[in-house]
């Protein structure tokens, strides 16, 4: 579904079918919205967490299903720069990614023509060894290492490739309206626990009061 779809639905099902006015006023979109982004990237995170430690059938639960693909032409486009005082070439991440184990929020990075030759993620130290060791020692493909959560700096042992791909998970407020996700999920004691149902858990209970944007009552 696109992300103005999940939206939509959740909205379609707190107010049991299209919005009144008064239902406008108690549920706002910008409040929807918001009660989204914390349960979509927090379901994504749990999931993740059980499809790890084997809760889950790891077929059951794939994070590409929630990845979006930026090129240099995407709107928010990757855009490969030179760090003139690391002499190492870098770019930040084009859109916030969920924060999983192992930096899984990033899916991918691969030239633009050739997929098959696509990059290497590496810890800190790790890229450190390797930068250590000759091209014939080592894999030829490029290396890359997050740094904080936004930096991507990258290793080319042969030739630098400034036309990247990079697919990756983004947070719920990073996505576009017309991106096109999966809708969040995860297996809970009571069994499955959808975007929706968080939603409701945490919307239906609100008093039937106005709630402007400054989260004043009025």
């Amino acid at each position: 579904m696109k992300k103005i779809e999940i939206l939509e639905t959740a909205e379609a099902m707190l107010a049991g079918g299209v919005m009144t006015a008064d239902q406008k006023s108690r549920y706002p979109r910008w409040l929807v919205r918001n009660v989204l982004a914390r349960g979509y990237d927090s379901l994504i995170a749990s999931a993740f967490e059980q499809s790890r430690t084997g809760m889950t059938k790891k077929d059951e639960f794939l994070l590409d299903n929630y990845s979006v693909t930026y090129t240099p032409s995407t709107d928010n486009p990757v855009v490969v720069q030179y760090n003139t005082e690391r002499q190492k070439y870098y770019c930040d991440l084009p859109a916030d990614i969920i924060v999983l184990k192992d930096n899984s929020g990033i899916r991918l990075i691969t030239p633009l023509t050739n997929e098959a030759g696509a990059g290497v993620l590496v810890t800190s130290v790790a890229s450190v060894i390797r930068s250590s060791l000759t091209v014939s020692q080592i894999n030829t493909r490029f290396t890359y290492r997050l740094e904080g959560t936004k930096r991507v700096w990258f290793e080319f042992p042969i030739v630098v490739i400034e036309d990247l791909i990079m697919r990756l998970i983004p947070t719920f407020d990073a996505l576009s309206d017309v991106d096109e996700v999966d809708e969040p999920s995860m297996m809970t004691k009571n069994g499955l626990f959808t975007i929706y149902d968080y939603v409701k858990q945490n919307l239906i209970p609100m008093p039937p009061t106005k709630q402007t944007e400054d989260n004043t009552v009025v």
